[in-house]
């Protein structure tokens, strides 16, 4: 049990493996030719052989206690919580002060944890230049059992992890946070369900954890809580997380209705994982039911992030729209008595981008917030696309820049859209109007889109918390 065995401390006999093989060998093939039985396969299991040596634990020191004729301890920033071996079976460990200083007088001690047990001991005499406090004290061969046996005893918050290598480190699991430890409490509601609320460019969604939400909104819940006037108001409800990278997550428009993905609400999404501490690393993924997309926590504070959106379409049949030709590039549609020039773009969700009315571009900006408030609503339920569609109205500025107003499904009009810029700098590149990278101005606000000559899209931009409460559901009946 445990995998081969090592040696901890300098006194130890050393482990070879060769022998002990040889007559675990031998004794099983005498055994196997005195029963007739067939020989079996043999597995050592070598782990702690391996990773024991591989791992050193890293402790502050802080205060000491002489006394005089007894002993000197001196106690560290852990103990027992993160490594329990000592206090529950007697597991030896060396110990060195980093750095090495040469002229300090040497001294036994013995290293105490932090815990307030008369157990938490971590190295009983060990003779260590002296130590003070703020000294570094490393403990070699960490690296089986410390970490997988650590706990949050006494609410103790676990260690981060490094990889170290020639002068420079790479974090591979963050240390717990309070945050980490009430994740599983519930709380006292008073019959109200939290959410957080957020806002990218003035795109806001209410985020509806499943710690406080454990079943999806019903369409009608949706509904309410996203309402302006009677309940918290937004352009939608995100629901989530269920399982961990991939986080999955669900997303409802304000008619209750469910889609498929949303550059904001991505962005959001990804901000409210970080700022929780759901997600133990920068980059990390984002299971939708347009598929899988890739988040990258920009700052520290998880307010700026890069979405890495997949892939831009312009294949109908995948879009599922009611036409026989393969794409519709700069494609003739009438709405409303008017011609209209429209690009239709798959970004998991369906699009249609607008850069001409009437055969004509657009020239000025405002005109384009007019004309998706009066077109948008027609364009987004053009039988075209059963499934209805975002619809932007674009602008070039210029080669490297497009200005758009968004019609969002379901929604309506709204002040910026992720998804939409992605849509709408896709289809100013494959018309020739533009070149990559392109930033979308909205009147939000603006992102950076940036699309590889494999339609591989990545999104750019800011996400912050805005407020968080109760919602109370209006009563039934």
């Amino acid at each position: 049990g445990g995998g081969w065995g090592v040696p901890m401390v300098d006194g130890d006999a050393p482990a070879p493996v060769t022998p002990y093989l040889a007559a675990l060998a031998a004794a099983v093939t005498s055994g196997c030719a005195r029963h007739g039985l067939p020989l079996p396969h043999l597995v050592v299991e070598p782990g702690r052989s391996l990773v024991a040596q591989a791992g050193v634990a890293v402790y502050t020191v802080g205060a000491r206690k002489d006394i005089a004729g007894v002993r000197a301890y001196v106690s560290i920033d852990g103990g027992m919580a993160d490594n329990i071996r000592p206090a529950l079976y007697g597991a030896e460990y060396a110990a060195l002060r980093l750095p090495h200083v040469p002229d300090r007088s040497v001294e036994t001690v013995t290293i105490a944890g932090k815990y307030c047990e008369s157990g938490d001991v971590l190295i009983r005499d060990i003779t260590l230049p002296r130590l003070e406090p703020g000294d570094l004290l490393a403990v070699p061969m960490a690296g089986a059992y410390t970490l997988a046996m650590a706990s949050n005893y006494n609410q103790a918050r676990r260690p981060a992890v490094l990889l170290a290598r020639d002068g420079a480190a790479r974090l591979i699991q963050r240390r717990e946070s309070y945050a980490d430890l009430l994740r599983r409490d519930v709380g006292y509601h008073s019959g109200g369900r939290r959410y957080t609320k957020y806002e990218a460019l003035g795109n806001d969604y209410l985020v509806l954890d499943t710690r406080d939400w454990p079943e999806p909104p019903s369409p009608e819940a949706a509904r309410q809580i996203c309402d302006r006037h009677r309940g918290v108001g937004s352009d939608g409800a995100l629901w989530g997380p269920v399982g961990r990278d991939p986080f999955r997550l669900g997303m409802f428009n304000p008619d209750g209705s469910e889609f498929e993905k949303s550059g904001n609400g991505l962005r959001i999404f990804a901000a409210h994982l970080w700022q929780q501490g759901f997600a133990g690393t920068r980059d990390f993924d984002i299971l939708t039911p347009a598929g899988c997309v890739t988040a990258h926590i920009l700052d520290e504070s998880g307010e700026r992030i890069a979405m890495d959106m997949g892939v831009a379409s312009f294949d109908a049949a995948g879009l599922g729209l009611l036409t026989d030709k393969p794409e519709l590039i700069e494609a003739e549609v009438e709405a409303l008595g008017h011609g209209v020039t429209i690009t239709a773009v798959n970004m998991g969700n369906p699009h249609c981008v607008v850069f001409k009315m009437g055969g004509q571009e657009f020239v000025f900006a405002a005109e384009l917030s007019e004309w998706a408030a009066t077109m948008g609503p027609a364009l987004e339920t053009l039988p075209l696309y059963p499934n209805r569609a975002n619809v932007q109205f674009a602008r070039v500025v210029d080669s490297h820049t497009v200005e758009i107003a968004i019609w969002e499904r379901g929604v309506g009009y709204t002040l910026a859209s992720g998804s939409s810029s992605c849509a709408a700098a896709a289809a100013a590149i494959r018309s020739g109007r533009c070149e990559s990278p392109v930033t979308v101005r909205m009147p939000g606000g603006e992102m950076l889109v940036e699309i590889d000559n494999d339609w591989n899209v990545r999104l750019t931009g800011t996400a912050r918390k805005a407020c968080s409460g109760e919602w109370f559901p209006p009563a039934q009946g």
